[in-house]
């Protein structure tokens, strides 16, 4: 059996603009600034579709220095998002 492809989840597609709204739970949403395959101008439409996200943004050198910064955004962004409830 043949690896997966390095990438498959690039060659799914992602969901329509009108799923992401139908989620009725908080999210934490992350950008890389830097990031030249998933751009912050994805996050921050990602952020727009869902009902009650909060973004924040970090660096792809801060991810290469420590990569728990990505995990911890996201949770910060959650808990946050979980307030405005």
């Amino acid at each position: 059996m043949a690896p997966p492809p390095r990438y498959a989840a690039a060659a799914e597609p992602g969901p329509t603009d009108g799923e992401p709204a139908g989620l009725g739970v908080p999210a934490g949403v992350v950008a890389l600034s830097g990031d030249p395959l998933h751009p912050p101008a994805e996050a921050r439409r990602w952020r727009a579709l869902l009902p009650v996200a909060v973004l924040h943004t970090t660096t792809l050198d801060a991810l290469g220095a420590d990569p728990a910064v990505l995990g911890r955004a996201a949770v910060l962004g959650w808990l946050q998002a979980s307030a405005r409830g």
